[in-house]
């Protein structure tokens, strides 16, 4: 075994805020469900059984702030690899499969950021290759009620879109600005399919200098307002799975739940379906082998994919919304399904839980 020393930054930090992790080669999996173990380990037991509500859709209804390059961190040889998904795990950024072909099946890309600013030029010209793949549906990840209108103006019968206050946005922005954002988001739910993207993110609160507890009285506030108005709620959850996991179960019961870029292992993936929530898989699943066995265990009713694009992967040919078509193939082959098997499931999902109203 060796060691290896992580120095994750993104690329404007300084080195005075710079967090580290140490890593054994071989022992990151058992560390993982050490830690997932103690977590939920102080779940008090609950009274009643995690359940998700039946929501009845509402078929009335009719610059943003992520970085724009993945984070990054160096290890031995200064090979650059990004931080991605929802564990921050490494992925090789510099090689990676051919985009699958779709052998004729329609999929739905169920995370994405089509609204941002880096897709102005070319945004059509991304959908129409996406389309050319197979894609037939989109749904837009909200960063903060300020970004909606962009995604908003991209709406349509095959684009969704979310509106919520993310957890970078809880750390980047101060209490009176949260506060108004908060309490606009009910009435924006009107115009949107999903409330997200909410969550913690361990590694963007230590950038702050913080704990969690901001993130974790955001997030409840946002289950709330997602439990009284009905939508779909899609979770970004980073290095705090245990901590997410709490309130979800003392949040009663929800709409649909997704949990975003997952990225772990099926420990941690069993812990999520135990509560009710989708798994939705981003391009980490092309690279990490414990996401992808993850990916096998989970019932086929509860399995999403999407590219998180522009910020799914360093690839260019993983940056748009055509790179689900390979994440399916991957999952195919892994599960030992028909490539038109996973996308006919993963399609149905994403329709009924974004695309219903």
């Amino acid at each position: 075994m060796f060691g290896l020393r992580l120095e994750l930054a993104s690329r404007d930090e300084s080195s005075a805020n710079r967090a580290s992790l140490d890593l054994v080669d071989g022992e990151r999996d058992e560390l993982e469900r050490r830690r997932i173990d103690r977590g939920l380990a102080r779940i008090a037991p609950l009274d009643h059984q995690p359940r998700l509500a039946d929501a009845q859709p509402d078929r009335s209804r009719p610059r943003v702030a992520h970085d724009v390059e993945p984070e990054r961190a160096l290890v031995e040889g200064d090979q650059a690899i990004d931080v991605v998904g929802a564990e921050g795990e490494m992925v090789d950024s510099h090689e990676g499969p051919e985009l699958s072909e779709s052998s004729g099946a329609s999929f739905v890309d169920a995370h994405c950021h089509l609204d941002e600013p880096v897709f102005s030029t070319d945004r059509e010209a991304v959908i129409a290759s996406a389309r050319a793949r197979g894609v037939r549906g989109f749904v837009i990840g909200g960063y903060t009620p300020e970004t909606f209108g962009a995604a908003r103006s991209l709406r349509s019968s095959s684009v969704r879109v979310g509106v919520g206050v993310h957890p970078w946005a809880v750390e980047e922005h101060d209490d009176v600005t949260l506060d108004r954002w908060f309490a606009e988001l009910p009435g924006l739910l009107a115009g949107a399919d999903a409330l997200g993207e909410v969550g913690l993110d361990r590694l963007r609160a230590r950038r702050f200098g913080r704990d969690l507890d901001r993130q974790s009285n955001r997030m409840r506030a946002a289950l709330a307002i997602g439990r009284e108005v009905g939508r779909p709620i899609v979770l970004h959850v980073v290095h705090a799975h245990p901590e997410a996991q709490v309130l979800v179960r003392h949040a009663g019961a929800l709409p649909a739940l997704v949990v975003h870029g997952f990225v772990g292992p099926t420990e941690l993936a069993r812990g999520w379906l135990a509560l009710g929530a989708h798994l939705s898989f981003g391009p980490v699943a092309l690279r990490s082998d414990r996401t992808l066995e993850a990916a096998r265990c989970v019932p086929l009713d509860r399995l999403l994919i999407e590219s998180d694009s522009p910020h799914g992967s360093a690839l260019p040919e993983h940056q748009g919304p055509g790179v689900v078509v390979a994440i399916a193939a991957a999952i195919a082959e892994r599960r030992r399904d028909l490539l038109p098997t996973i996308a006919e499931a993963t399609r149905t999902n994403a329709e009924r839980i974004f695309f219903a109203g």
